[in-house]
């Protein structure tokens, strides 16, 4: 099922290749059937294409977070928290940056 709706989002870049939405949906797509690489490459076309594509730097900071790059989940969340800093994402974000930063002081300690 996902790869036929990345099959058909595709065929939308084809159509319109500026259209940041569908590549947000590949990289959502992508995500969720666990190829996280291919997830990141859909997102930065994403800000390419539209840099205040904001919901893109939460999805990003998720992401960096489960591949325990931590200060590239801690800088998406702050961009996507420079824009919208309160509400359940926003909150969510917010204890990611604290569980990411715990995460980097303990990689010191070692």
């Amino acid at each position: 099922m996902y790869d036929q709706a990345i099959d058909l989002w595709k065929k939308a870049i084809e159509l319109n290749p500026k259209d940041a939405a569908a590549y947000y949906n590949i990289g959502t797509e992508e995500f969720e059937k666990g190829r996280i690489n291919e997830a990141i490459t859909a997102y930065m076309k994403v800000l390419e294409i539209d840099p205040k594509f904001i919901q893109v730097y939460y999805n990003l900071a998720v992401i960096y977070a489960r591949k325990r790059q931590f200060r590239d989940a801690v800088d998406a969340a702050r961009r996507f928290l420079n824009h919208t800093p309160t509400g359940v994402e926003a909150d969510n974000l917010k204890t990611l940056i604290e569980q990411c930063e715990k995460e980097m002081e303990q990689e010191i300690e070692i």
